[in-house]
C-alpha cells in the first residue's frame, strides 16, 4: 500500500491509540512467563539471585494491586491467583536452596493466603464448566504442595506431631483433587497426581514412624510403594529403596521380622545394591530375631571378614571390627550360647575402649549385654556389679541429670526387682523417672520412655499391695501414650496394657474403685 499523506496519518493514530485491556493483559501474562522461564533457568544454574528476582517480578506483574478483601472473584482472577501461587512456591524453594528460612516462610505464607482466596470462591454450582474445574483441581493441588512444604519445616526440625499433622492434610486436599481428575478420566494429570501422592505418603510414613506409630507408618509406605511400582518406578529407584529400608525398620519395631525380611530381600534381589559392611549387619540382626541362627551367624562371619576394609584408618576398621564381633555375641545369645556370647562381648568391649571412652554409648552397650547375659542366667550379683561400676562412671562423666543415667537406674531396677527387692527397685525406677522428666521438659520425644518407666513403678507398688495407686500410674501411662498417637500395635505399648490386663483381676478383687479404674484405661 502506498503511503499517501491521509494513510500516513491513519496509521499514526492506530499506533498511538492505547491499546485494549485483553491486549494488555496478554502481555503481562506472556511477559510473566517469561520472567518465570528465565527464573527457572537461573535456579537449574544455581544463579539464585537472578532466580529471586524473576519469580518476584513475575509475582507482580500478575498481581499488581488486587483488592484481597474483594469477596467475588472472576474466573481469570482465580486463574491468575493460581499461577502466582505456583510461583511463589517456586520462590519458596529458592529461599530454601539459598538458606533464607524468613523469606521462604513469607513466601509459603502468601501464597497459601492466595490459594485460600481462591478455594472460598469455588462452590459446586461455578465448578460446573471446565475452566472453573480445572482451577478447582489446581488449586487443591496447590494447597496441597503448601501444606506439603510446611510439613517439610515440621519435619526438618524434627517436630513429627506437627508434621504428621500437616501431610495428614496436605493427603486429603491431595486426595481430593484426584478424586476430581479420575472423575473427569484425565489420565495425564492422574499419572503426575499419582507420583505427588506417593512422595506425601512416603514422608507421611516416616513421620509415623519416628512417631512411633508403626501401624499407620507400614501402611502409607507400601501405598506409596505400591503407586510407585505401578508408575513405572523400578526397584533400583532411589526413593523407591528409601521406602524398602524403612519399611525394614518398621516392621523389625513390630516384630514382624519375616515382613521386614520379606523387604531385605528386595532390596538384595531386586534393588542390586551393593552389599555394603552395615548392609549384613542389619540382615543377620533381622535373621537372627526371626530364629534363623544359621543365616543369621553366616552373615554376620561375612561382615567380620568385610571389617577388614572398611574405614579410612585403622581405628576405623578396628570399630568396624568390633561392631561384628558385637553381632556374633547376639546371634550366640539369642540361639543360648551364653557363655560364648559373654566371651565375644568382651573383645568387642576391649576393641572400643581402646579407642573410645568407657562412657561411650557402644562400650556401654557391650557391658550392659553382658550384664543382661548374667542375668538370664539369673547371677544377679555379676549383672548389679557390672550396672553399679557403668553407673559410676556416668554420673562421673555427665552428673545425674542426663538420660543415660535414667536408663541405667532402670537396669539396676530391674536386677533388684528380680531379686524381689521391691522396695530398691522402686527407688531406682523412681529416680530413672525423675531424671527422665527433667530431660524432657517441653519435649514428647522421650514421652515412651517415661509412660515405661511409670510402669515400672506401678508393678513395684502392685507388689506393696498399692494396688490403687498403681492403676493410677497405668492409666497416666497410658494418657501419655494416647496423647501423643502412640499405636496400640506398638510393641512396648502391647507389653503395657498386657501388663495392666495380667493384674486386673487382682485389682477387681480387692478394690472397687480400682476396678473402675482398670476397666477405664483398658477399655
Amino acid at each position: 500500500m502506498v503511503l499517501t499523506p491521509r494513510n500516513k496519518a491513519k496509521a499514526k493514530a492506530k499506533a498511538t491509540k492505547p491499546s485494549r485491556p485483553d491486549d494488555d493483559s496478554s502481555l503481562i501474562k506472556h511477559t510473566s512467563a517469561t520472567c518465570v522461564s528465565m527464573a527457572d533457568e537461573a535456579f537449574r544454574n544455581q544463579d539464585y539471585q537472578t532466580a529471586i528476582a524473576k519469580y518476584i517480578e513475575s509475582v507482580r506483574m500478575i498481581l499488581p494491586s488486587q483488592d484481597f478483601s474483594n469477596v467475588d472473584m472472576t474466573t481469570e482472577t482465580m486463574r491468575q491467583y493460581c499461577v502466582a501461587t505456583s510461583t511463589l512456591l517456586k520462590l519458596y524453594a529458592v529461599y530454601c536452596k539459598n538458606n533464607e528460612e524468613e523469606d521462604a516462610k513469607k513466601s509459603l505464607h502468601s501464597a497459601k493466603a492466595l490459594i485460600e482466596k481462591v478455594l472460598s470462591n469455588q462452590n459446586d454450582e461455578n465448578i460446573r464448566n471446565r475452566d472453573s474445574y480445572l482451577i478447582q483441581v489446581s488449586a487443591l493441588t496447590l494447597y496441597s504442595q503448601i501444606m506439603e512444604a510446611q510439613g517439610d519445616i515440621y519435619y526438618a526440625n524434627q517436630d513429627y506431631t506437627h508434621a504428621d499433622e500437616t501431610y495428614q492434610e496436605a493427603l486429603k486436599l491431595k486426595q481430593e483433587s484426584m478424586e476430581m481428575i479420575e472423575a473427569q478420566e484425565n489420565f495425564e494429570m492422574k499419572k503426575d497426581s499419582d507420583i505427588d501422592m506417593a512422595n506425601l505418603l512416603k514422608k507421611s510414613g516416616e513421620v509415623l514412624f519416628f512417631r512411633g506409630n508403626y501401624v499407620p507408618s507400614a501402611s502409607a509406605l507400601s501405598e506409596s510403594l505400591s503407586i510407585r511400582l505401578q508408575a513405572g518406578k523400578d526397584y533400583s529407584d532411589k526413593s523407591v529403596i528409601s521406602i524398602l529400608n524403612t519399611s525394614i525398620q518398621v516392621h523389625k519395631e513390630l516384630h514382624e521380622y519375616s515382613e521386614a525380611i520379606h523387604y531385605m530381600n528386595l532390596l538384595e534381589d531386586k534393588s542390586n545394591i551393593e552389599k555394603t559392611f552395615d548392609f549384613l549387619i542389619q540382615k543377620s540382626q533381622l535373621y537372627a530375631l526371626n530364629l534363623d541362627f544359621q543365616v543369621a551367624m553366616d552373615t554376620a562371619t561375612d561382615a567380620l571378614e568385610l571389617s577388614n576394609s572398611q574405614g579410612k584408618n585403622y581405628n576405623e576398621r578396628m570399630l568396624s571390627r568390633a561392631t561384628a564381633t558385637t553381632q556374633i555375641a547376639n546371634v550366640l545369645e539369642a540361639r543360648g550360647s551364653l557363655t560364648d556370647a559373654i566371651l565375644w562381648h568382651q573383645r568387642a568391649r576391649q576393641i572400643r575402649v581402646d579407642i573410645l571412652s568407657n562412657t561411650h554409648q557402644d562400650v556401654l552397650q557391650n557391658s550392659k549385654s553382658i550384664a543382661s547375659i548374667y542375668m538370664k542366667r539369673d547371677e544377679y550379683n555379676k549383672a548389679k556389679e557390672i550396672y553399679k561400676q557403668i553407673r559410676d562412671d556416668l554420673l562421673k562423666a555427665h552428673g545425674t541429670k542426663h538420660l543415660s543415667v535414667a536408663e541405667l537406674m532402670d537396669d539396676l531396677g530391674n536386677v533388684y526387682y528380680e531379686q524381689h527387692h521391691f522396695s530398691t527397685a522402686l527407688k531406682c525406677f523412681q529416680k530413672g523417672l525423675e531424671i527422665r522428666k527433667q530431660c524432657a521438659g517441653a519435649d514428647t520425644t522421650n514421652d515412651l520412655e517415661i509412660a515405661q518407666n511409670m510402669e515400672r513403678i506401678a508393678c513395684c507398688l502392685l507388689r506393696h499391695g498399692k494396688r490403687f495407686e498403681a492403676m493410677e500410674l497405668f492409666a497416666e501411662a497410658m494418657d501419655i501414650l494416647r496423647k501423643n498417637h502412640y499405636c496400640q500395635k506398638h510393641p512396648k505399648i502391647k507389653k503395657l496394657v498386657q501388663n495392666m490386663t495380667a493384674n486386673e483381676d487382682e485389682y477387681c478383687d480387692y478394690d472397687a474403685e480400682g476396678s473402675t479404674i482398670a476397666t477405664s484405661v483398658l477399655s
